[in-house]
């Protein structure tokens, strides 16, 4: 009977258990790093003042587990097994590094192994363009370099993004959500109902991270390398060959361009940094405070304020796509019209707020007042939201 339903609600029954499975587990795994002291502690680069948990990656994966366990009840067939086993690995490393720390370079390899672990498991890689720069298919040889490129790119990204409150999980979600409305269009329902499954997931989590205050976790990279995992995961599968959505391509609709336009904050945002980094003859591993998000808090913007910043600007660049496709553009113009809305989003403001912050002049006491009036966390009604959220823990 329950095949019999149509695909959307089975999906948003899966996306249901997914969340419930997370939210009955995330308290207990609260308690259980609070007693272990598993925790990150508040540094320079922080913004935090005092340790936070950082197991909240372990919930969502239960969340996400516990969904898939019900996907054959409805959907009829499945091939994600390869992905859930690559997220448990990246899951696992993440947890080391989270305890006890990883070398760069360490992270590096096992990365680069579980992105060719991906491409063997799924017989998908990168290796087509539809076109783009006259390319169509591309050979092993060059595909599978450029999946595992792809996937470092996307891990480090994502997991470069988590420095603010909810940041990571929301921007995740909503990446998550449009793969799953493109996949499910698509009628690749497998990967439509790995979105579903992973957005029930990270849902507790993003609440509990945003609005709660004794109640608080973080991802932690254990949980920041296991979605992007996920992430990189629908990237690989959008841009295989294998991968031939009819109604898509009909339209002249650009896969590359739906990707790139998806991710562009996060990797726009990470290209900046190496490339600075690298002028400056410092190792692109290297931390600083200088990410997009970091520079709105500095210029006194609440994390809420970041989260949706960041949200409107990866809208704005897929509205942009979608205007160069409406327009009749050609897939190699629509991908062009994204790099330049992610560089123009991104680089541009990120460029003005840094010498905003360098000088400290008229802009700056402008904007800051202007971006004072987001910090709502001392308002009453934040505090009763609060004291809400924080009452499951406290009892």
């Amino acid at each position: 009977m329950l095949l019999n339903l149509p695909f959307w609600i089975r999906l948003l029954v899966l996306c249901f258990i997914a969340y419930t499975s997370s939210a009955v587990v995330f308290i207990p795994i609260l308690r259980i790093a609070l007693d272990k002291s598993i925790v990150d502690k508040p540094d320079q680069r922080k913004l935090q003042k005092n340790p936070v948990p950082v197991m909240g990656g372990i919930a969502v994966f239960f969340g996400i587990v516990v969904g898939l366990c019900f996907y054959k009840t409805f959907i009829t067939y499945t091939s994600l097994f390869p992905v859930l086993g690559a997220m448990m690995i990246m899951l696992y490393f993440g947890a080391i590094d989270d305890c006890i720390g990883l070398k760069p370079m360490t992270r590096l390899f096992l990365e680069m192994g579980v992105a060719i672990l991906i491409c063997y498991g799924t017989k998908s890689c990168i290796d087509t363009f539809e076109g783009l720069l006259s390319i169509n298919t591309l050979n092993l040889g060059v595909a599978v370099p450029l999946t595992v490129i792809t996937f470092l790119g996307i891990v480090n990204s994502i997991n470069m993004v988590d420095g603010v409150d909810g940041l990571a999980s929301s921007l995740s979600i909503f990446i998550l959500g449009c793969f799953g409305v493109y996949f499910y269009l698509a009628h690749d329902y497998s990967y439509a109902a790995l979105s579903a499954v992973s957005i029930g997931g990270t849902l507790p989590f993003m609440f509990y991270n945003l609005f709660g205050k004794e109640s608080k976790m973080y991802l932690g990279d254990s949980g920041t390398m296991m979605l992007a995992t996920v992430l990189a995961s629908m990237v690989v599968r959008a841009m295989s060959h294998d991968f031939e959505p009819e109604r898509f391509h009909a339209m002249d609709f650009s896969r590359a361009g739906f990707v790139l336009a998806l991710l562009s904050m996060p990797v726009a945002d990470t290209l900046r940094l190496i490339a600075v980094r690298l002028y400056n003859h410092q190792s692109p591993f290297k931390p600083d405070r200088k990410h997009f998000h970091h520079l709105l808090n500095d210029m006194n913007m609440s994390n809420v304020a970041v989260c949706l910043t960041e949200f409107v600007l990866t809208a704005l660049i897929i509205g942009v796509l979608f205007l160069s496709w409406h327009m009749g553009a050609s897939t190699n113009v629509q991908v062009a019209s994204v790099i330049v809305a992610g560089m123009v989003c991104n680089w541009l403001p990120a460029l003005l707020l840094s010498r905003c912050l360098k000088v400290k002049g008229r802009s700056y006491e402008k904007l800051s007042g202007l971006f004072a009036g987001t910090h709502i966390e001392n308002r009453p009604f934040w505090i009763k939201v609060q004291k809400l959220v924080d009452k499951r823990l406290l009892s």
